[in-house]
């Protein structure tokens, strides 16, 4: 998601970060054109996954398009490079991939088992920094 600055007088600075792309920074006299710029440069970062396990992305997109942008996917490319100079074995990266789904589990359980929030607490810290305080 992009943050937007206000640098100045007429001066809204844009910039967008996301994990696997270069970051991107430009700066515009208005605030809506600094938000039609990072939507712009947002929506051409490709995502290789469907957005959830109930999305089929395939009405969407075809396989080979997918297949073509999963070329230039940096994760995947700084695997290959890694695999490819012997830095880390693939029976560490399955290790690692079992690490992960392993701790996505654990999070989604606990999620899953926690007890709603009372409804006092609702809203805390979304609206208001310190609202149990009055």
């Amino acid at each position: 998601m992009a943050a937007i600055t206000e640098r100045g007088p007429f001066q809204f600075q844009a910039t967008i970060r996301r994990k696997g792309y270069k970051s991107q920074t430009r700066t515009f006299e208005t605030h809506s054109d600094a938000e039609d710029w990072a939507k712009d440069i947002e929506a051409k970062m490709y995502r290789i996954t469907p957005h959830s396990s109930d999305d089929d992305d395939r009405t969407y997109r075809s396989r080979d398009e997918v297949e073509e942008n999963k070329k230039k996917d940096p994760i995947l490319l700084t695997r290959q490079i890694l695999l490819q100079s012997s830095i880390i074995s693939e029976k560490e990266f399955d290790e690692m991939d079992l690490k992960a789904k392993e701790l996505v589990t654990e999070a989604v359980k606990f999620g899953e088992e926690a007890a709603y929030p009372l409804a006092e607490e609702a809203a805390y810290p979304v609206f208001v920094e310190d609202i149990r305080n009055g």
